[in-house]
C-alpha cells in the first residue's frame, strides 16, 4: 500500500489517496479539512513520519498535524509573520532539514523566510524571520547537508544563498542574478 497526499488548491482540503495495486482510493480518514479561506498550498512530513506540516498560502500560517494510525490530528497553528506585521502577504513554500530539527517557510509580500525549531513533540518554536534577499520568494530549497538554504526571489530576478547555523538561524551570503526563478531543486550527480 502506498499513500499519496494531494493538495487541492480550489478547496479547503488536503485529499489523501491510497494506492492498492493498480487501484486508487480516497482515504477519508487521513484527508485534512482546513478552515475556508486558508488556502492550503504545500505540506511535508518530518523525517520520522510522525508529524506533517502544512503551509497555508492565504492564511500565512503553518499547521502541525500528528500522523498516527492513518489519521491526521491538528496539534497547532503558527503564523509565518512577525508580530505586528499588517501588510499583505501570501505564503509559498516550506521545507524541513534532513535531520528534522528545523522547518523554514517563505512569505511573499513580507518577502522573508521564517525559521522554526522542531521540538521533541513536533511542535514549532519560532527562531527568526529573515529577509529573503529579494522580492517574492516563491520557492526555496535546502541542500542535502542541511548547511544551506537557497531562496528564489521571482520578482527581483535573483537567488540568495543562506548558511544555516547550528541553531537554525540564517546568515545571508551571495546573491546571484537569475531571471524570474520559480523552482529550485538539488540533484545528485550521476556518472554516465
Amino acid at each position: 500500500n502506498t499513500t499519496l497526499c494531494k493538495i487541492s488548491l480550489h478547496s479547503h482540503k488536503v485529499v489523501v489517496y491510497r494506492y492498492e495495486g493498480a487501484e486508487v482510493h480516497t482515504d477519508e480518514v487521513a484527508t485534512i479539512t482546513v478552515e475556508r479561506g486558508c488556502g492550503p498550498r504545500y505540506g511535508e512530513f518530518a523525517p520520522n513520519g510522525k508529524a506533517f506540516y502544512l503551509i497555508n498560502e492565504i492564511g500565512s500560517r503553518v499547521m502541525h498535524y500528528r500522523y498516527n494510525a492513518g489519521k491526521m490530528t491538528l496539534c497547532e497553528e503558527t503564523s509565518t509573520l512577525p508580530y505586528g506585521f499588517t501588510g499583505e502577504n501570501i505564503c509559498s513554500d516550506l521545507h524541513i532539514t534532513a535531520d528534522g530539527k528545523f522547518l523554514y517557510a517563505s512569505n511573499r509580500g513580507h518577502d522573508s523566510i521564517t525559521a522554526y525549531h522542531i521540538l521533541e513533540d513536533g511542535s514549532l518554536a519560532w527562531i527568526e524571520c529573515q529577509p529573503s534577499g529579494g522580492k517574492t520568494p516563491r520557492n526555496f530549497a535546502l541542500d542535502r547537508t542541511g548547511r544551506y538554504l537557497l531562496a528564489e526571489n521571482q520578482d527581483s530576478d535573483n537567488i540568495t544563498v543562506f548558511a544555516i547555523g547550528a541553531d537554525g538561524r540564517l546568515t545571508k551570503g551571495e546573491t546571484y542574478d537569475f531571471g524570474s526563478p520559480v523552482c529550485i531543486r538539488f540533484f545528485q550527480k550521476t556518472a554516465f
